[in-house]
């Protein structure tokens, strides 16, 4: 992928996985909050379910270590440190290993 390519796909991808980590957080605090039954929208055991659901769990963990990735990669093509070729497949290769650890910790350990 060409430079300038590069450096649109990070800039796109950082506000919208931006945004969808907004919604996500938002819907894990709200199901979080609804197993106390704080808002009463909710019955417990549902917001429960909710709350300990792994489409929510999965998204957000990937979200959020792409969004941080991004958002180093971004600041370092800003500043002009560094290959930008190696470091965006850096930028790629740390947050799909770390998912990839983070899912066989949580799901097979």
């Amino acid at each position: 992928m060409e430079p300038r390519a590069q450096a649109a796909f990070v800039r796109s991808f950082h506000k919208y996985s931006g945004l969808l980590l907004i919604l996500l957080v938002g819907l894990k605090l709200f199901s979080g909050f609804e197993t106390h039954q704080k808002f009463g929208l909710l019955p417990g055991i549902q917001a429960m379910r909710w709350h300990t659901r792994a489409w929510i769990d999965l998204p957000l963990t990937l979200l959020f270590l792409f969004h941080a990735s991004y958002g180093i990669l971004k600041i370092s093509m800003i500043r002009g440190i560094g290959n930008r070729g190696r470091a965006f497949l850096c930028a790629n290769l740390v947050p799909g290993i770390l998912f990839l650890l983070s899912l066989a910790f949580i799901y097979v350990i």
